[in-house]
């Protein structure tokens, strides 16, 4: 099977390069609207320059991270960035960002595919079966049975069922009733 979390975090517009710059030059950060001055660079797989925000480290906002953020899927930016959820949720907010870009649909894309596949396995469909077994039909479908029951029936019907049944009994999938007294 393929691994699923190698896939969450694939970028597939990269290489993204980080801006050129020392500690203590300025950026303009796109979230803040104004220039921060660099107080250091990230140490994640991605190394970025942030700023320092009430003693919080803040990346900035600038360069191939924007176009990262417009198009790539949150868990890869937050694994190749090192942010959380909810910092790129807040770039995408300040950028303008759609919920559903490039690389999110791409995933749902991908993730429906293998449900899908799982959902067509023997294993699933009996683990379906077994929960709908005991269930009594809704009210609805009960009363569209009876009506169906109550129309006449072709000829040819009858006899197609005439055989289905034969098949049955013979096969030992109907059994007769034992009536209790």
């Amino acid at each position: 099977m393929k691994d699923h979390h190698a896939e969450n975090i694939r970028l597939l517009y990269g290489p993204y390069r980080s801006s050129k710059c020392r500690v203590g030059s300025e950026l303009v950060c796109e979230v803040r609207g104004r220039s921060v001055i660099v107080a250091g660079i990230s140490d994640a797989p991605i190394q970025w320059p942030y700023a320092k925000k009430g003693g919080r480290r803040s990346l900035i906002l600038c360069g191939h991270l924007v176009n990262a953020v417009a198009v790539e899927a949150v868990a890869a930016i937050c694994h190749h960035w090192g942010v959380s959820r909810s910092v790129v949720h807040t770039w995408r907010r300040a950028l303008g960002v759609p919920a559903d870009n490039p690389g999110t649909l791409r995933l749902k894309r991908y993730y429906r595919a293998i449900g899908r596949e799982v959902s067509r396995s023997p294993e699933s469909r009996a683990k379906l079966s077994a929960a709908h077994a005991h269930r009594p039909p809704c009210p609805q479908f009960k009363a569209a049975a009876r009506e169906a029951a109550k129309k006449p029936k072709s000829d040819a019907w009858k006899q197609a069922h005439s055989e289905r049944m034969k098949e049955q009994w013979a096969s030992g999938v109907r059994q007769p009733r034992i009536r209790r007294g």
